[in-house]
């Protein structure tokens, strides 16, 4: 089992929508997907056609985490994933002891083609949530967006807390996310963060702007499957290619 943590660096950067999306790129490419919503916003679940009034989700069985039947959800394209769930407590994440207990049972799941990829999305304000989480992360993507934000943001992560994870999980990567480059703020931003960024920290694909994205979680649905020709299902592709080499593992 390989598992993928992304965390945007600032709200609004994309971090539910690439987990969602890249989940279903590396799905479409053949592997086994189990897709998992840590963020007590409980959107990832939007992606997947969840209808709105359905509460269920981890928050609600956080008694019984071991029974992954009980929470875990599978879409029409044999993508399984698992949201947050809604609840009178469900602002409140989960403890380290039913964080354990989480990954433990996903542990158990058979992957019926290669190896099992699990991506992990939380929210962009905890730090506390992300230092525990590296801790079963084979690798951690922080997802940033080339506006004024950027850089602040940035400097913030850099100066302490990127080293704080790397103890735990030495794959930590920086993926910028929304590039725009017909708009010259939004490019000459992603242009200063490529040039402070070090090039082992930085991914060397990138997702561009497209308004398919958003067309897509209106009608609750994979961008693959609300488009085939939308540029951001070539920008994942691309994605999920490099997270298979530096995974070292092969497409189905």
């Amino acid at each position: 089992m390989k598992v993928i943590t992304l965390q945007s660096l600032q709200g609004g950067a994309g971090g539910t929508s690439l987990t969602a999306n890249l989940s279903a790129a590396c799905r479409r490419r053949g592997h086994s997907v189990v897709a998992v919503d840590l963020n007590p916003a409980n959107e990832l679940r939007l992606h997947f056609g969840m209808p709105l009034d359905d509460g269920g989700g981890l928050i609600a069985e956080r008694k019984q985490l071991q029974a992954l039947d009980r929470y875990a959800y599978q879409t029409d394209d044999g993508e399984v994933y698992i949201p947050f769930g809604l609840s009178e407590l469900s602002t409140k994440a989960l403890k380290l002891d039913e964080l354990q207990q989480l990954f433990e049972s996903l542990q158990s799941i058979k992957a019926a083609q290669g190896e099992l990829l699990v991506f992990v999305d939380i929210a962009s304000y905890d730090r506390q949530l992300a230092f525990q989480c590296a801790a079963w992360s084979t690798m951690m993507l922080h997802i940033i967006e080339p506006d004024p934000r950027a850089y602040p943001v940035l400097q913030r992560f850099g100066s302490g807390f990127l080293q704080a994870l790397q103890t735990r999980c030495r794959d930590c990567f920086v993926l910028l996310n929304k590039s725009a480059p017909q708009l010259e703020l939004n490019r000459d931003i992603f242009d200063l963060l490529r040039a402070e960024l070090n090039p082992e920290l930085l991914i060397p694909t990138f997702i561009q702007r497209d308004q398919h994205v958003p067309e897509a979680l209106a009608t609750q649905q994979s961008i693959f499957n609300y488009s085939l020709g939308a540029q951001a299902n070539v920008d994942l592709m691309a994605l999920a290619q490099w997270l298979e080499r530096q995974l070292g593992i092969p497409s189905p």
